[in-house]
């Protein structure tokens, strides 16, 4: 099933891969032809308009000459000739140059050694189209530009009244007209189109498929024909030229995946066994056994009420690693293995971890189940012998039976471990049977829970705080939060019992989000007082703890300095570099960081010093009989020039008298904190607390 899966996933894969290239190709160089062709029109556009500019400035500047007026009303062809006539067609500023009169006749024609030619003038059509353009603008002596269409092709006209600038009496409908003209030919186009790129820029009659085409229109309005060309591809180009290895990629990459989908079918196939088998002993392993309970075989049993399974937990693997080490302990465990197969012939045996172990039974064997259990400890009974020595184990055994119809394989495996747990807590030699009490405590503390989530949902819950003080004056140096809930069903609950459960749970989180929320509220009320909030190690295992720690303050407008962080020991215990590297990012941004009920734990001195720390706290235990024990009293000492040393604050917890107040002071602790000083008090209470102990200490 695997197997197929795979190779439909990489033929799948395959064909996406296909697609997602060919159509990103073809899409890439569809999209550099359109730019190419927006830019040759955007060019030609801009072309059109320069050229359109550039003959009107040059009909203007002939147009509006001094001389040129008298010139032509003293019938000067010869001063027409030499001064704009040839100036305008020897420069290859036009092919044909003409002057109407003002009623519209041609009157003047340049052409190339006075040869007749009819390029080298104008239609009555032409000049009426001139004179209607002209017409308009009567008043005004500026230059028209026009297409029309003469005898050689489509015709660019520029005209203008011929009349000098500083000249004024006579109405501009009464002067003559300077007209000049050049074809649109090939050779023209074709000369012009190069500068842009262009090698086929022509006029068509007709738009054709596959050319850019600009309609060219008289002055009515009417198509004379198109300018057209055809637009580069650059896409298109690029395509034909990267298709052919693009081609033998994807070829080959279609040949790789076949292998990879052959090899991966025969490596499922060699791996499937080797999935559902452990390999130290070659059991099946858990998944193994689940294959095994999935089976329709199992299944119909399991109607029947015809399986059974017992959990064992063997008891003394670490002695025999700490002893021959790890290699020794595989073979005891293989050993326990043979063990448990001789023992139960009839069971399906699998190995769930290290040391633990399953055995099910199904058809008649499984109403037996109990003589079955009975045998394993006594296959524990003989000792193991490795590398010389002797060792003795024992195990934990539990042991159920499937309820009939409407029972499962999970719940029977649960069952068999709880009964196993169970027997491994009591220390019972002989074989536990699973009882529906057994459940009874998981159910409570579940029930809790959910009581519990419930009371932060509903606000139940609430901060309060505890103050901290100097020993030397006894003025509030910062305030330790702490959560508390009155249960409408049970009242006030323990607050180890409320903490225990929301760690278990995982729920301890947003108990934690709740604490810093509120806190983060209430410190607007002590602006230049210091807050400690417990953090757990499930908040502090979060990989954007930092950074959401922060966000959280931000939100609030608190400051980084009005917070400390108190964490156990067990924190730096578990993932002690990242948990490093976090604190360390705390501190820099301005965050106090101290560790609670030091001494309860297992942290040597080294392993402070490899942590950033602010303060120690001492626990309760270790102050209770300070006042009166020597030896209570040397060791708090010790704790405090140990924290001297590493040049952290102490403060001492659960102070409840003035001798241990006297007798800690005088040890150098600096902070205390317990009921001697005062109890956790409510927000109001603890406001009303921190004034009188400014006054206290200002008197």
């Amino acid at each position: 099933m695997l197997a197929r899966q795979i190779t439909g996933c990489i033929a799948v894969g395959c064909a996406i891969t296909f697609v997602t290239v060919g159509a990103m190709a073809f899409w890439m160089a569809d999209k550099y032809d359109r730019q190419a062709a927006s830019a040759s029109r955007t060019m030609m556009a801009g072309h059109a308009v320069n050229a359109w500019q550039k003959l009107a400035e040059t009909t203007s500047d002939y147009a509006w000459r001094n001389d040129a007026l008298p010139a032509y009303r003293r019938k000067d062809k010869l001063w027409l000739d030499a001064n704009i006539g040839r100036a305008v067609t020897e420069r290859s500023m036009a092919e044909i140059m003409v002057i109407l009169s003002p009623t519209g006749e041609v009157e003047y024609v340049w052409g190339q050694s006075g040869e007749e030619n009819p390029r080298h003038t104008i239609s009555t059509d032409v000049a009426t189209a001139i004179k209607h353009v002209m017409q308009p603008w009567s008043r005004d002596n500026s230059a028209r530009t026009l297409l029309a269409r003469g005898p050689g092709g489509v015709l660019t006209i520029g005209a203008a009244r011929l009349a000098p600038r500083n000249h004024e009496g006579e109405p501009p409908g009464t002067l003559p007209i300077l007209a000049v003209a050049s074809y649109l030919s090939s050779a023209r186009l074709l000369r012009e189109g190069r500068g842009f790129f262009i090698d086929d820029l022509s006029v068509i009659p007709t738009a054709e498929p596959g050319k850019e085409a600009r309609p060219l229109r008289d002055i009515n309005d009417q198509v004379m024909g198109y300018l057209a060309w055809t637009p580069k591809r650059p896409g298109r180009e690029l395509l034909e030229t990267i298709f052919p290895p693009l081609a033998a990629a994807l070829l080959l990459f279609s040949v790789v995946m076949g292998m990879v989908a052959v090899r991966g079918q025969r490596l499922v196939n060699a791996l499937g066994a080797a999935a559902r088998q452990d390999p130290l002993t070659g059991l099946e392993n858990r998944k193994g056994l689940n294959d095994f309970l999935d089976t329709a075989a199992c299944r119909d049993a399991m109607a029947r009420g015809q399986v059974a399974a017992i959990y064992v937990d063997v008891n003394g693997f670490k002695n025999v690693n700490d002893t021959v080490g790890h290699q020794g302990g595989d073979s005891v465990v293989c050993e326990v293995a043979q063990r448990l197969k001789d023992a139960l012939p009839e069971a399906h045996v699998a190995r769930m971890g290290g040391d633990e172990f399953v055995a099910v039974f199904t058809g008649q064997d499984a109403r037996h189940v109990a003589r079955l259990a009975a045998r394993l400890p006594r296959a524990m009974q003989k000792p193991f012998e490795v590398a010389g020595m002797e060792f003795w184990m024992s195990c934990a055994v539990g042991y159920s039976q499937c309820a009939g119809e409407g029972g499962s394989a999970v719940e029977l495996i649960r069952r068999a471990d709880i009964a196993m747990y169970n027997a491994k807590s009591l220390g019972q030699k002989e074989p536990l049977a699973y009882q529906p009490s057994m459940d009874a405590g998981k159910l409570e503390k579940k029930h809790f829970e959910n009581k519990l989530r419930a009371a932060l949902a509903n606000g139940e819950l609430r901060v309060v705080y505890q103050p901290i003080a100097r020993a030397r004056d006894g003025a509030v140096h910062s305030l330790e939060a702490l959560v508390r809930w009155r249960s409408p069903d049970w009242g006030d609950v323990s607050p180890e019992k409320l903490v225990s459960v929301a760690e278990e749970s995982g729920f301890i989180r947003e108990i934690g989000d709740f604490v810093l929320a509120r806190v983060c509220e209430d410190l607007v009320h002590w602006p230049d007082l210091r807050i400690a909030v417990n953090v757990s190690p499930s908040q502090l295992r979060e990989a954007n703890y930092v950074r959401t720690f922060r966000q959280k303050l931000k939100k609030h407008g608190v400051q980084p300095g009005q917070i400390e962080i108190e964490l156990t020991e067990n924190v730096l215990l578990n993932d002690p570099l990242p948990v490093a590297r976090k604190l360390t990012h705390l501190r820099r941004l301005g965050v106090t960081v101290s560790l609670d009920d030091f001494g309860t734990g297992f942290s040597s001195i080294g392993s402070l010093r490899s942590f950033p720390l602010d303060r120690l706290k001492i626990d309760r235990s270790f102050i209770r009989d300070v006042a009166t024990d020597a030896r209570a009293a040397a060791l708090a000492r010790s704790f405090i020039a140990v924290a001297d040393a590493l040049r952290l604050d102490v403060v001492c917890e659960g102070v409840e008298t003035q001798e241990q107040a006297q007798t800690i002071t005088a040890s150098g602790a600096a902070f205390l904190q317990g009921y001697f000083l005062s109890r956790p008090l409510e927000v109001d209470e603890a406001r009303a607390y921190v004034g009188r102990s400014k006054k206290a200490v200002a008197a």
